[in-house]
């Protein structure tokens, strides 16, 4: 789990904070997860700032323009699911020690992908969710509200991706088809 949460920490900073939003579940709720990436989406891709993404069947390895090298596995803590064009990566979490989900979409398009996250203020935040799903407010220690904490079915989480709860965008460029072994 530590390397997921590393890898998933990595990206997090790259997409500059992406947060504010948890699940209580794996999402879309009640799919089915896929167990490896699909081959057409396996190979080297790299960013305008030099990062390169390295998926394998079952990995995902995120190197930085310092050489730091993040890898996850796709296990009970990293769970893909499909949800049309999307690839919904689930990575097991704690929030004030309650298990929780950070959600990311990956959108891909013959020779580009794009990680999406949430990177919103807390305001537009719960502008979105209001109306859509129920949720709760997590505040941190002086009672302001800095995440939240949700559980929407998969009808409501597709109203959310509709909303623009998923609003920060990290693009690649594929660079090779070729996956072995990545370093």
């Amino acid at each position: 789990m530590t390397r997921n949460i590393l890898l998933f920490a990595f990206v997090i900073f790259t997409l500059q904070a992406c947060t504010g939003v948890y699940f209580e579940s794996p999402q879309p709720k009640n799919s089915n997860s896929i167990s490896n990436f699909d081959k057409s989406i396996q190979g080297h891709f790299s960013s305008c700032d030099s990062d390169t993404l390295v998926i394998t069947d079952t990995k995902i390895l995120l190197k930085d323009k310092s050489s730091n090298n993040n890898e996850g596995l796709i296990n009970d803590n990293v769970i893909l699911r499909q949800l049309n064009n999307y690839l919904v990566i689930n990575i097991k979490d704690s929030v004030k020690s309650q298990p929780v989900w950070q959600v990311m979409l990956i959108q891909f398009a013959s020779d580009s992908l794009k990680l999406i996250c949430t990177d919103l203020p807390v305001d537009s935040i719960k502008i979105r969710l209001k109306g859509i799903t129920p949720f709760k407010e997590i505040k941190n220690n002086e009672g302001k509200t800095t995440d939240f904490l949700i559980d929407p079915d998969s009808s409501d989480f597709r109203k959310l991706i509709q909303k623009g709860l998923f609003n920060k965008t990290l693009s690649f460029k594929r660079i090779s088809f070729e996956v072995n072994n990545p370093q």
